[in-house]
């Protein structure tokens, strides 16, 4: 089982590239998703698509159902 870890440091609008933002930006200029309504970002997915690590105390682990 894989454990995906969430980071609220980042969030992911509706967009296929560039979809990563930091918390700081409130609002995707394309999409127009707002980071209020959207999810936070994969760990993995901040670091390969950004090059950042984000900090481990603003993260968060799930462990997906298996179906």
């Amino acid at each position: 089982m894989n454990t995906i870890i969430t980071t609220s440091e980042y969030w992911n609008c509706e967009c296929i590239k560039q979809y990563i933002h930091h918390k700081n930006d409130t609002q995707c200029k394309k999409c127009e998703m707002s980071r209020y309504e959207s999810p936070d970002s994969h760990v993995n997915e901040v670091i390969g698509e950004l090059g950042v690590i984000p900090d481990p105390r603003q993260t968060s682990a799930f462990f997906p159902v298996q179906e």
